[in-house]
């Protein structure tokens, strides 16, 4: 999945607040038994209907019934975050009839799918028009720091150093400015949310749901205190606005109703779910992607160049390089010069995606892995390039610290291989499985994979390998279709994990293609590598994991799954819990507009849910304000003590 794009939606500096936008959907009731289906005018009130257009009526009741077919935590906020659903419907019907245009329906959809307080739910409107400001904000101990300063910045304004503390914005502590303008809610976990509120805070984004349009004034002032002499400054930094806004209209004049054009719903009454043949697609493994996809749409963030690099640099989801500075003896493991510089070769085995090194620490050789995502743009290669260097690591080190802070998640595939590295094995009863929504859309797909395997048409499976794989995806296809059959609204937990060995198999078989020269491509590898790259490659010694709460989905499960494991100590903060996989869904009313919704919940080895409560470490090693002052310097020796 390529990432999409949304914001965790700043609602920042509008001149006045509306109590009704500040109003909270979240009610502090719980499920009622007696919920049946009710047609949006039941739950409106007299002369509510009548100020909502039947275009916007229509385009709330498909998105309430994508929601009710598709999203699969809805019962589990009852509890988790009071969420009544009937009543969230009927408040949000109700807040409806104050809207008098087009922007505001898109604004206020935004809203609502925010309320969800969920991670992987969000909305991207049918706009690219953003508000630039100069400069990054870090969140830490609470508190809100000057983290990076953009190119753009303005000539002859004072420049906040890494590490100032900001005081006020708008003449609002920090604090309240997140309160009466950040109504997003990424995760249910307020740290995350604070995190993300200072990462994002330099690119205002109307595709997310800002409702730009509202903002009259030029900029922001922002009041800040010197972390090296205690001075209070003030610094009125001015918008830089880029990109073509929502086309809006008044209500009232006529418009083509919505549509779904992806994900489309679908009715209990349909039965054609049994195996059967269905259309290919491009590939088992992007077809299995597609149909468990753990990774958070991606923010939207500005790639300004930065004032001072790399000291200067900007927080973000899914870098390479880590965001805290590495012992001077840090020594990168790199690939054979013979595989760099020939271009066929260097095609087998990426530059980047992996980060990997070694260096000294109180007499011992340490490791280090960086993974930044579970996303590669291609998968093979990435696995190529991680089985060769988890064997340098294994040979020349004495323990190892992986760190996957700020990581946005991506293939379960590619997570289940990174285990299976630092296992030895993927056991089924320790590892992470999905409750899954059992929609007709999921079971079809589930049905493709399977005959697509089944069918072998590239010969990549043995008959004996067969017979072991199609029972145990037969096995998790028929948890899901019973939970269809008796309507319930999520399937008992399945395990994914024999497409990842299946996965594993068909690479095996790729490594065993023959050469013009007689060689298979394994053999060359592992003559240039020294490592015999076909066969998985372990890690036997400790190992560490640096997590944050800037780790969403396939980055909420690894460290996860390892801890279930026993085979790692993780350190830092509990991570985001975004503890699903995600699907996008399509509409088309007035324009576009594209919705992301969760659709499976993860569900660990003792029967634990991630979504909302994230992954707890080992290790607690919460980030300072001293950390962002000293650009990071310090931060990884802390990890080391």
């Amino acid at each position: 999945m390529r990432l999409h794009l949304i914001h965790l939606g700043l609602l920042a500096s509008l001149l006045s607040t509306s109590p009704a936008l500040a109003s909270s959907f979240l009610c502090s009731q719980v499920f009622s038994d007696k919920v049946s289906d009710v047609k949006i005018n039941d739950l409106l009130g007299r002369g509510e209907a009548s100020k909502i257009t039947e275009n916007f009526k229509l385009q709330l009741s498909t998105l309430f019934q994508t929601i009710e077919n598709y999203y699969g935590p809805l019962e589990l906020k009852a509890s988790t975050v009071s969420l009544n659903w009937r009543q969230f419907k009927a408040d949000t019907l109700k807040k409806a009839g104050q809207l008098k245009n087009t922007n505001e329906q898109y604004y206020f959809i935004a809203e609502v799918l925010a309320r969800m307080n969920d991670g992987h739910v969000s909305s991207v409107l049918p706009s690219s028009l953003v508000y630039r400001l100069p400069v990054q904000l870090v969140s830490a101990e609470g508190k809100y720091y000057s983290n990076a300063v953009f190119q753009a910045y303005p000539a002859g304004l004072r420049i906040p150093k890494k590490g100032d503390e900001v005081v006020a914005i708008n003449g609002l502590t920090p604090a309240e400015f997140q309160k009466q303008h950040a109504v997003w809610n990424a995760s249910g976990n307020s740290q995350t949310n604070q995190s993300m509120f200072g990462m994002t805070f330099g690119f205002w984004s109307e595709a997310g749901g800002l409702p730009l349009s509202k903002i009259t004034q030029d900029g922001v002032t922002m009041k800040f205190k010197s972390h090296e002499t205690g001075e209070i400054y003030d610094v009125a930094l001015p918008f830089r606005k880029q990109g073509i806004g929502l086309i809006g209209k008044e209500l009232g004049k006529p418009a083509p109703a919505p549509d779904i054009v992806s994900g489309s719903l679908a009715g209990r009454n349909d039965r054609s779910t049994e195996l059967q043949d269905m259309p290919k697609t491009s590939s088992i493994f992007s077809g299995f992607h597609q149909l468990l996809r753990a990774q958070k749409p991606a923010p939207h963030m500005t790639n300004d160049p930065v004032k001072v690099s790399p000291e200067n640099s900007p927080m973000r989801l899914g870098e390479v390089t880590p965001f805290f500075k590495l012992p001077e003896s840090f020594k990168p493991i790199t690939l054979p010069e013979a595989m760099t510089k020939e271009p066929v070769l260097s095609r087998l085995i990426p530059e980047g995606e992996l980060m990997a090194g070694t260096f000294s620490h109180q007499g011992k050789t340490v490791g280090f892995l960086r993974v930044p995502s579970y996303s590669p743009k291609e998968l093979a290669p990435t696995i190529r390039k991680l089985r060769y260097l988890i064997a340098e690591l294994e040979r020349t080190t004495d323990y190892l610290v992986i760190d996957q802070t700020n990581n946005p998640g991506g293939m379960v595939i590619y997570s289940d291989m990174l285990v299976k590295s630092l296992t030895g094995k993927l056991d089924e009863a320790s590892h992470m499985r999905f409750s899954v929504k059992p929609t007709q859309k999921f079971l079809r797909q589930y049905a493709d994979l399977r005959n697509q395997i089944a069918r072998n048409e590239d010969g990549a499976f043995t008959a004996a390998e067969l017979e072991v794989f199609l029972p145990r995806v037969d096995r998790e296809y028929k948890k899901i279709l019973a939970a269809f059959e008796s309507g319930k609204s999520l399937s008992d937990p399945v395990s994914m994990l024999v497409m990842s060995e299946i996965f594993e198999k068909a690479y095996m078989r790729e490594l065993g293609q023959k050469l013009p020269n007689g060689m298979t491509i394994g053999d060359l590898m592992k003559g240039l590598l020294g490592v015999d790259i076909a066969q998985n490659q372990v890690y036997t010694k400790k190992i560490y994991m640096m997590i944050n709460e800037l780790d969403f989905s396939g980055g909420d499960a690894t460290p996860a799954i390892l801890q279930d494991y026993g085979r790692a100590r993780l350190i830092g903060t509990r991570t985001a819990g975004a503890g699903g996989t995600v699907e996008n869904f399509s509409f088309r009313g007035q324009q576009e507009l594209r919705v992301n919704l969760t659709t499976s919940l993860m569900v660990r080895k003792d029967g634990r849910l991630v979504e909302n409560y994230g992954v707890h470490p080992d290790l607690p090693l919460p980030l300072k304000g001293s950390d962002v002052a000293d650009g990071y310097s310090t931060y990884f020796s802390r990890v080391l003590e």
